[in-house]
């Protein structure tokens, strides 16, 4: 199965899509993941985002969970 659309490719054999994606009015693209704390996963996501929020000023990657969501949303609005 494949997926359209924006995805991040890693180090693992299948590629992630971001929950969200969207753009600031100062142009930054922002890809957001909302993850369960206790996922498998999170850590790998976490890893392979930054990677790809910081190939350019304009990119930016946003790992959210149920405990940080404010704050991951009001770190957003400041882009």
């Amino acid at each position: 199965m494949t997926k359209d659309g924006f995805y991040i490719q890693g180090y693992l054999p299948t590629s992630f899509n971001p929950d969200f994606i969207l753009e600031t009015n100062s142009s930054v693209v922002v890809a957001i993941e909302y993850k369960g704390e206790h996922l498998a996963d999170l850590e790998y996501k976490k890893e392979i985002g930054s990677l790809w929020g910081g190939l350019h000023s304009k990119y930016k990657f946003v790992l959210a969970t149920k405990k940080n969501i404010e704050e991951k949303i009001s770190e957003i609005k400041k882009i």
